[in-house]
């Protein structure tokens, strides 16, 4: 066998005859069998294979096989009674032997014309969770290994693919993201590169399709702190979208707020910015999908008017859109929880903490269902209103969600990481603060006692001592407000070092990366 010449004629022969049965007993079985070979050979599940949006273009047989999770469990057991695959115990999950997957994708599989790469191509893309499902975060993960199989593969042979065919474009555009998304950055590359040639070679370079593709390899690069790359196709595909109003089609429109949204995660305000308003004039008085499009922009607009200081227009759009999608949207979407969290931020900042709490407490109760109480997202939230409480005064709240943050953050990222290491940092200094209070209320009760202790025994020798408690007691509580002081102190000097490190980045035209490692490195150096 090409590529394992060490397999005996033996292995290759029983497994010949196992697949000649499985194609008499059930043809449907034997062309699963032969999907496999294109996809990821430990993980295969019934909603993998069922196409969520375009079920009318999946191939007959495979509609057949997903019609009902029993057609399923019964072409999978035709496979199984040949020892070709292995039902994962107490799981939705089948796998097979990496040899078994070898000599599929070797022997079997040696055309490229039946369709079965396509066939590959959007299971796994259309696989990919919808923003507002529940356990999105969750789902794909489980999803990104079949996501880089197929990637890798496409990269390294020829698909034949149709790049006119709708659903194979959302699914090649859906595999992208997904790889950028959880952060593998050198197959996402390879990706991008390889769909940028083809579709070009096919499509010709203004056509939307393509252009959509450059701005996912531009927002890739960005990712990278890669601007000299990653600009120049920036401003090359927003002069096309300028010039030419026809090819603002939503996928377009929406990796142009993706590429907006990225730059003013890094500080490039003026390019954000005019990406972000290309995106609303072309997503204006549309209808379909095109309004969450321009409800996203205006709020990615809102953010970048916060970080710029003009908290009063961030206010007022932010308010607006998230008024608009709480009652178009509900609160069980991606977007409006992302709404909600901007406008909670800026309340923050604008010292309207009750206001601030009260939706942020929201906020985090619709990601926690939605997305989970692991996902990043629901993590930052907490976080949020961990410094929210500290402002408040509410330290014993404040100390809860650090701890509920540092948990979680630990189990999604590592005990090494950044964030988790700052948030430690905030809880060792908060230990001798809380030490304090109890303290201070150890000795007013115990003040209290003697004073009662002294009127009913008419002890006036004693009332040096009870003042000199009292003393202990003001001394102590100007302690601790020193030490709540100095915390909050603190964290506005974080953010102005963060806003001064944007102006600074805007200025210089860099790209900086670093904003939370500088809230790591701040709170370290306040606390030193």
């Amino acid at each position: 066998m090409r590529g394992h010449p060490d397999y005996s004629e033996t292995i290759l022969t029983t497994w010949s005859i196992s697949y000649s049965a499985v194609v008499q007993k059930n043809e449907d079985a034997a062309k699963l069998l032969r999907l496999w070979g294109y996809l990821d050979s430990q993980d295969v599940w019934y909603e993998l294979l069922k196409w969520q949006i375009y079920q009318d273009a999946a191939p007959e047989w495979l509609r057949r096989i997903t019609a009902t999770e029993s057609a399923f469990f019964k072409t999978i057991q035709a496979l199984v009674e040949f020892s070709l695959i292995e039902e994962e115990e107490s799981s939705d999950s089948y796998s097979m032997h990496s040899v078994v997957h070898d000599w599929i994708r070797w022997q079997i599989n040696q055309s490229k014309t039946d369709g079965l790469a396509r066939t590959s191509v959007c299971c796994v893309g259309l696989a990919r969770p919808r923003l507002d499902s529940v356990d999105q975060w969750t789902r794909t993960r489980r999803l990104l290994p079949n996501c880089i199989v197929v990637a890798r593969r496409f990269v390294t042979e020829d698909y034949f693919l149709d790049y006119s065919d709708d659903c194979v474009k959302t699914s090649l555009e859906s595999i992208g993201d997904v790889l950028v998304k959880l952060k593998n950055y050198e197959e996402a590359g390879e990706f991008y590169s390889s769909l940028l040639s083809r579709a070009q070679n096919s499509l010709g370079i203004d056509h939307g399709y393509v252009l959509t593709i450059m701005l996912g390899k531009a927002a890739l690069q960005a990712r990278e702190n890669k601007p000299a790359e990653a600009d120049p196709i920036f401003m090359q595909v927003f002069e096309r979208l300028e010039a030419a109003p026809s090819l603002n089609y939503s996928a377009l429109l929406r990796m142009g707020l993706k590429v907006g949204i990225i730059y003013r995660e890094q500080g490039r305000w003026d390019i954000a910015g005019t990406a972000l308003k290309i995106v609303l004039k072309g997503s204006q008085n549309k209808p379909g999908g095109y309004r969450e499009i321009e409800l996203a922009a205006i709020q990615s607009l809102a953010g970048v008017y916060a970080v710029q200081g003009n908290l009063t227009e961030a206010e007022a759009l932010s308010e607006q859109v998230f008024n608009s999608m709480e009652k178009e949207l509900s609160m069980n979407n991606a977007l409006t929880l992302a709404a909600g969290n901007l406008l909670g931020s800026l309340y923050m900042r604008m010292g309207k903490l009750t206001q601030g709490h009260e939706i942020l407490t929201r906020v985090l109760m619709g990601q926690e269902k939605l997305l989970g109480k692991e996902h990043p997202e629901s993590l930052d939230t907490v976080y949020m209103l961990a410094r929210l409480c500290l402002k408040e005064g509410k330290l014993l709240d404040y100390k809860a969600m650090l701890e509920r943050a540092v948990t979680g953050y630990r189990e999604t990222f590592g005990a090494d990481h950044e964030v988790t290491l700052a948030i430690v940092a905030d809880l060792e200094r908060l230990e001798p603060i809380l030490r304090i209070k109890e303290e201070i209320l150890h000795t007013e009760e115990e003040v209290l006692r003697k004073e009662e202790m002294q009127r009913n025994k008419e002890m006036p020798h004693n009332e040096e001592k009870l003042l000199r408690n009292k003393k202990r007691i003001l001394r102590n509580k100007a302690k601790i407000l020193r030490g709540e002081e100095q915390m909050l102190y603190n964290d506005e000097k974080i953010l102005r070092n963060e806003e001064q490190l944007r102006r600074n980045e805007e200025k210089n035209g860099t790209i900086a990366e670093t904003t939370r490692t500088n809230r790591a490195n701040a709170k370290g150096t306040n606390a030193a």
